[in-house]
């Protein structure tokens, strides 16, 4: 058998424009990271391929022993987001992307020295938590009410921060105000967002997503019989909870995956339609577990205002209403 690499985004973009793949070259290949770690041994090797500047090649550790550098990181990232400065705010993310990778967090400013995707500003950043406990920008940041509001705005699925900036600019800052606010029109994902916002904002259990890929698998299986449903992301790495479920749908033919989907989305439309459930494809603990759900709090992560009991009962009753037409 072959051996298998991994190639940069080059030699594909120079395989696209000669329209048939090139000659693979040395500037080609990506180093293994495995590679990279054992030479470090070496007194010669260079301490920068101990952590390789690719997320997909970098381990992702359950438990972030980084935390108090990455959630300050994360939340200039997301300021920066919201303020239409994606560039810095990528540079930020990555950042915490390579520390949430380490073993151990950095106890000294220079273990940072040789790391990929820290650059003079996340240093400075990690530098003044280290010495200080915090960082007086994320603190300054966290207390902003423009930021305290576009986060809030922006936790609703089918807001972005165009749409949350827009609220925030006349006047609005809460959800109620939002949905009172006469001259606003949600459409269908925003309505659906402020409906089940307070469902889409618990954590998901592992015991919940093993139910999920039950119902999604017997709708795969009605279709294909033949395909195959897998999770993966967060609960395959061994999560206990999670914000969302992640499948992967495989088919043993190529092209059956382009018809797959719409059948799958039409069959729980029928259901959802004729006022059945797929709650009978669960184990009975399973099934118990997503009941459950409805009595659980919201997520430790989730807002602490504009969930659903501050909305308005009639204005959501609307919504409900307006969603089933």
């Amino acid at each position: 058998m072959q051996d298998k690499h991994v190639l940069h985004i080059s030699w594909f973009t120079e395989s696209m424009s000669a329209g048939r793949p090139v000659p693979l070259q040395i500037r080609h290949y990506i180093q293994n990271p495995a590679v990279g770690q054992r030479s470090c041994s070496h007194p010669s090797a260079e301490p920068e391929s101990a952590v390789s500047p690719y997320a997909c090649q970098r381990p992702t550790t359950l438990n972030n022993r980084s935390k108090i550098f990455t959630d300050a990181l994360e939340v200039l990232a997301e300021n920066l987001e919201f303020c239409g400065n994606s560039g810095p705010s990528l540079a930020f993310r990555r950042a915490a992307s390579v520390l949430k990778s380490l073993p151990d967090a950095p106890r000294r400013l220079e273990e940072t020295q040789h790391l990929p995707c820290l650059g003079e500003h996340s240093r400075a950043i990690i530098e003044e938590i280290s010495e200080y406990g915090s960082c007086s920008r994320v603190e300054e940041i966290l207390n902003d009410e423009r930021y305290r509001t576009m986060k809030l705005f922006s936790s609703v699925f089918g807001v972005g921060p165009k749409t949350a900036e827009n609220w925030f600019c006349r006047g609005l800052r809460t959800f109620e105000q939002v949905l009172n606010d006469p001259s606003i029109r949600l459409n269908r994902m925003q309505t659906a967002g402020f409906l089940f916002y307070e469902d889409i904002s618990k954590p998901v259990s592992r015991t919940e997503a093993i139910a999920l890929k039950i119902i999604v698998e017997e709708a795969v299986i009605s279709v294909i019989p033949s395909a195959s449903v897998s999770i993966t992301g967060g609960f395959r790495r061994g999560k206990e909870f999670g914000h969302d479920v992640d499948f992967i749908i495989k088919t043993p033919e190529a092209g059956q995956e382009d018809s797959i989907l719409p059948a799958v989305i039409e069959r729980f439309k029928r259901q959802r339609s004729a006022g059945l459930t797929p709650a009978a494809a669960c184990p009975p603990q399973q099934t118990r577990a997503m009941r459950a759900r409805e009595s659980r709090t919201p997520g430790k992560h989730a807002p602490q205002t504009g969930t659903r009991r501050g909305l308005n009962r009639g204005t959501l009753q609307t919504m409900a209403e307006t969603a089933k037409k």
